[in-house]
């Protein structure tokens, strides 16, 4: 049962929460992508002269500098959007929508923005032919 009608509140609290969403992702993504960069891999693209990767060198050196930074982004993004979820649906459907926003923001941020990127992998062959796995950029 539907306790009010949408606004246009509303649809701005919906864009801030896929705002919000896209955002957490973004910042998981470049969390994994920077933690599973080894330093022997960041030197050598510095040694080729790739852009950005005299940056890279000094992130895969010193983790603790940018980590806890990084989380601290997905926490708040990931917070703030599960609040606006639960605001927008409380108003609309009530404390039955208020639960199934609360479960489906959980699923939504833990399958799509955990569990996916850190379970996917890729099979790229390097260059030696070495049957070892590299994996994703994104997982």
């Amino acid at each position: 049962m539907i306790a009010a009608t949408w606004s246009m509140s509303d649809t701005y609290l919906g864009i801030t929460v896929a705002v919000l969403l896209v955002l957490s992702g973004f910042f998981a993504v470049a969390e994994t992508s920077l933690v599973r960069m080894n330093k022997s891999r960041a030197r050598s693209l510095r040694d080729q002269g790739r852009h950005g990767a005299k940056a890279l060198v000094e992130l895969s050196e010193s983790p603790e500098k940018f980590l806890n930074t990084i989380l601290l982004l997905v926490l708040i993004c990931q917070l703030v959007s599960a609040t606006m979820v639960g605001v927008l649906a409380g108003r609309l459907f009530g404390a039955a929508g208020l639960f199934i926003a609360t479960v489906g923001e959980v699923v939504v941020i833990f399958v799509v923005f955990e569990a996916i990127r850190r379970t996917t992998r890729c099979n790229i062959p390097t260059p030696r032919r070495s049957p070892r796995r590299r994996s994703c950029v994104g997982s």
